[in-house]
């Protein structure tokens, strides 16, 4: 971190410098950008992941997170409540806390996403 002129840190990562690690969900691998320690704000997570065709990110929710996706290539289906929708390079999905959803890739996906704790 470099320290700007108003005492405000910044914070600057190259991707290729990002060791990867396993997502929590036990598919695919993610390079974490940002965590809400590094930047004292309520992100509490920004990484870009890459998940492969076949790979299925189970049903799940996050009680006090919201997420964002955005989806820089490939394509999969994502069930929310249920209901089936297609997302693929330049979609945007917002997820809100405490609302199942479950990614099933179709093709190689790369995407950021984002964590924003939820009070």
């Amino acid at each position: 971190m470099k320290k700007m002129p108003n005492s405000k840190e910044f914070l600057l990562k190259h991707l290729i410098d990002v060791t990867p690690q396993s997502t929590s969900h036990g598919v695919g691998v993610k390079r974490v950008m940002a965590t809400s320690n590094e930047v004292g704000t309520p992100i509490i997570q920004m990484a870009h992941t890459l998940l492969r065709k076949g790979e299925v990110v189970e049903e799940h929710f996050h009680p006090t997170m919201d997420e964002h996706f955005y989806f820089q290539s490939g394509e999969c289906t994502v069930t929310i409540d249920k209901e089936h929708f297609v997302c693929k390079s330049n979609d945007y999905l917002f997820v809100p806390a405490g609302i199942t959803h479950k990614l099933e890739i179709l093709s190689d996906v790369s995407l950021l996403t984002l964590g924003i704790a939820h009070d």
